[in-house]
C-alpha cells in the first residue's frame, strides 16, 4: 500500500494538435474589427506547444488571381473542392504565414484555435500539401525566407528578448 506522500501528480491531458487543421475566419479579424468582412478559409501551420497559439495562411479562389502565383500565392499547388469538402472552388495558398491578429498599434495578439470558428465539414491539409506550404511560406526570396524563419523562432519565444 502506497503512502499518500508516494503518489505521483496528476498527469496533464496533452493537447490536440491543430496544424494542418482549416478553419474560418473574417479579414476583420487580423484587422482588429472582427464583424467586419465575409468568411475566409485559414489553414494552421504551426502551433507552440505551451500555450497552443497558432501560425495561419490565407486560402483564397484562386479565380483572378493567375498573375499572383508565384509571388503573393504558392505555385504548385491547388486546393480542390474534390479533395476538401470546407472549399467551394478551387483555392490557392497565400505565402504570408499571420502569427497576430488585431491593430498593429498594439503588441502582437496570438491566434488561438478557439478564436477561429470551425467548418461545418471537418478538413485537413494533407500531409504532401502541408509539407509544400511549410516549405513555400515567406519563400519567393532568400531575404524574405531568413526574415520569415526569424520571426517564426520568436514567435515561439513569444517574442521575449
Amino acid at each position: 500500500m502506497k503512502k499518500k506522500s508516494e503518489t505521483k501528480p496528476p498527469k496533464k491531458s496533452k493537447q490536440k494538435s491543430s496544424v494542418g487543421k482549416i478553419y474560418i475566419t473574417t479579414d476583420g479579424f487580423f484587422s482588429g474589427k472582427p464583424n467586419k468582412g465575409k468568411n475566409r478559409r485559414i489553414a494552421v501551420i504551426d502551433q507552440r506547444k505551451d500555450d497552443g497559439a497558432v501560425a495561419v495562411v490565407k486560402i483564397a479562389s484562386k479565380e483572378g488571381k493567375e498573375s499572383k502565383i508565384g509571388k503573393d500565392y504558392i505555385p504548385d499547388l491547388v486546393l480542390s473542392p474534390k479533395k476538401h469538402k470546407s472549399l467551394s472552388q478551387d483555392s490557392i495558398v497565400q505565402r504570408k504565414a499571420h502569427i497576430s491578429h488585431g491593430k498593429s498599434t498594439e503588441p502582437h495578439q496570438p491566434i488561438y484555435p478557439s478564436d477561429l470558428s470551425k467548418p461545418k465539414k471537418r478538413d485537413k491539409l494533407k500531409k504532401k500539401e502541408l509539407k509544400t506550404v511549410l516549405r513555400e511560406v515567406g519563400n519567393d526570396t532568400p531575404e524574405h525566407r531568413k526574415t520569415h524563419e526569424n520571426t517564426m523562432k520568436k514567435w515561439k519565444n513569444h517574442f521575449k528578448k
